[in-house]
């Protein structure tokens, strides 16, 4: 069964390819990652937390998804993923992707507005790795259609 799976990814990987460009294409790129859980993966216990991380991009009339497996939350994996894109780049202001940045003037890394609800406002524009910019660069990002606003 493994095999017909290694054979149809390879033969999707153009395809693949395909998909990465257009991730970079628009004037926004979101970037997340979270656990999952991985049974018997080879020289990896049970217990080993994995990564899966998801990109939205593209245009608003081509929008692309990309969902990526990798071992860790590493800002190698961040790094890859952003490629050589130009623009919006929105994140959680997890630590990996903030270094993923560092040093590419083409990226303007703005915030998420979910993720300072939570931590409070006024807390998160005093923290030093939220500045207000990230605020107001946010508010003026054009909507993506494939993210969907809570009510």
């Amino acid at each position: 069964m493994a095999d017909w799976m290694i054979a149809v990814s390879q033969a999707c990987e153009p395809l693949m390819n395909v998909l990465e460009r257009r991730l970079r294409t628009g004037p926004l790129l979101q970037l997340d990652e979270t656990t999952v859980q991985v049974m018997e993966e080879p020289d990896r216990p049970n217990t080993t937390k994995s990564y899966v991380w998801v990109a939205p991009g593209g245009t608003p009339r081509a929008p692309a998804i990309l969902y990526y497996y990798a071992a860790s939350p590493s800002a190698e994996v961040a790094k890859e993923l952003i490629g050589d894109y130009r623009g919006h780049l929105q994140t959680d202001g997890y630590e990996a992707d903030d270094q993923a940045c560092k040093g590419k003037a083409e990226l303007i890394n703005v915030g998420c507005w979910a993720q300072d609800e939570r931590i409070g406002c006024s807390q998160a524009v005093r923290a030093e790795h939220r500045p207000a910019l990230h605020f107001s660069a946010l508010s003026r990002r054009p909507r993506h259609p494939s993210h969907q606003y809570p009510r």
